[in-house]
């Protein structure tokens, strides 16, 4: 069963096999409303190879949410 919410993700993030790039700090609220489009440019030498990208919230108060 699917839980909806936010959902802590700084363990993801520590992650050796993980890369997570941050921006600045926004000087004022953003809404993001509707698809997300990423259109990221790797290469790997596996045979097979999952990329997954997520928008993380990061909160004052240090938590980092999806």
């Amino acid at each position: 069963m699917f839980t909806s919410g936010a959902f802590e993700q700084r363990d993801i993030e520590e992650r050796q096999d993980v890369l997570v790039y941050s921006s600045p700090i926004l000087e004022e609220n953003m809404e993001v409303t509707g698809p997300v489009k990423v259109r990221p440019w790797a290469a790997s030498s596996t045979p097979d190879t999952d990329f997954v990208v997520r928008l993380i919230d990061v909160h004052p108060d240090a938590r980092h949410t999806i």
